[in-house]
């Protein structure tokens, strides 16, 4: 019996100890591939019997160059993401003015954008003259205008309209800018409306139709892929080169999206020069609401961001903006400290990338 008792306890400390790789080591039924792809080899290409062709074939994806890579300075920590915030007074759709320029922004990529345009039209039974979805301009034919009541102005000139989608700032974001012409400018388009008021007319109308009817689910995919939905803000970090944000937007048009971001990422202006495009400003990193928070949500949030507070106390940050160089049309914006002290590459990103998600 004790013999029986001894061999049991034998087996079962030798299963113990073989168990695991059994089951799970190198050889085991549950094994680790995941360095499987080391051992894998090319095989040749598939060869085509004769008499047949071979049809021509290209990735489906294709895989982005590098145009350059950074080495990390110093010990590298990895950065904590940034909270969740909503924002209870963003619009899908809205009108957004500069000088004597409008037009409506989209919180919807060029895509979807374009068929919601042409169903408008549609709608209104306005007659399309052109349409390049490729390049983003639908043209309209020649129109009778109408008074507010309906009925054909008399003594008015016809007119027509161009419609040009453009993508926004932020990605899945679209601008939509309005140009009427009637006919005193002939088979020509002027530079600007030839009727302001006509031309705020159509943006309002056409603004509250997108807004009232939201997606449809279409997508034009040669709007899509013309117009580009990559964004026209970028984050640019290059070896031996302070960090930065490229703005594809002219020098007026990037400071009135500058002025607007600044105070909806967190950051207090304290003062700014326009004509050096500087902004000084004091920065409060976003809080979570601890009412809202569970136990331990809290008490990560004390561990990992107990320090975040002071790290940014009593420093005053200058944020400026310069024309880009051999450029038309694009600013880079950099953040540096009044006092000339240097930035970690870790705050510097995390002021730019504030600054990036809140231009429009």
């Amino acid at each position: 019996m004790k013999k029986i008792i001894v061999l049991a306890t034998l087996t079962a400390a030798s299963l113990t100890v073989s168990g695991c790789g059994w089951l799970f080591g190198d050889k085991g039924i549950f094994r680790d591939r995941g360095d499987d792809y080391r051992r894998a080899r090319v095989e040749k290409p598939m060869e085509v019997p004769p008499g047949l062709s071979k049809a021509q074939s290209d990735e489906d994806f294709a895989i982005p160059t590098i145009a350059y890579s950074a080495p990390l300075e110093g010990k590298f920590e990895t950065p904590l993401p940034e909270p969740l915030e909503g924002n209870p007074e963003a619009e899908q759709v809205k009108i957004q003015t500069l000088d004597n320029t409008r037009w409506i922004l989209v919180e919807a990529g060029p895509g979807e954008v374009w068929p919601r345009v042409r169903q408008f039209l549609n709608t209104n039974q306005l007659q399309v003259a052109r349409a390049d979805a490729a390049g983003g301009v639908i043209e309209t034919g020649w129109l009778q205008p109408r008074s507010l009541e309906g009925h054909e102005a008399e003594g008015t000139a016809r007119e027509r309209y161009r419609f040009r989608i453009e993508q926004g700032v932020q990605r899945n974001s679209s601008e939509i800018y309005v140009l009427q012409a009637d006919t005193r400018n002939g088979d020509n388009w002027p530079a600007t409306s030839a009727n302001g008021t006509r031309e705020t007319e159509m943006v309002k109308v056409l603004s509250q139709f997108i807004a009232d009817n939201g997606s449809t689910g279409a997508v034009s995919m040669l709007a899509q892929r013309g117009l580009d939905s990559k964004g026209k803000v970028f984050l640019s970090k290059q070896p031996g080169v302070n960090s930065y944000l490229r703005l594809e937007l002219t020098f007026e048009r990037a400071w009135a999206s500058l002025s607007t971001a600044l105070p909806k990422g967190g950051f207090t202006v304290e003062d700014s020069n326009h004509t050096t495009g500087e902004y000084w400003v004091r920065y409060a990193p976003p809080q979570d609401d601890e009412e809202k928070q569970g136990y331990w949500s809290r008490f990560w949030s004390w561990v990992f961001r107990s320090g975040e507070k002071n790290v940014h106390k009593n420093v005053i940050y200058v944020v400026r903006m310069q024309n880009e160089a051999n450029a038309d049309g694009a600013v880079r914006i950099d953040v540096q400290r009044q006092d000339g002290k240097p930035l970690t590459t870790a705050i510097q990103e995390e002021l730019l990338n504030r600054i990036k998600n809140r231009l429009t």
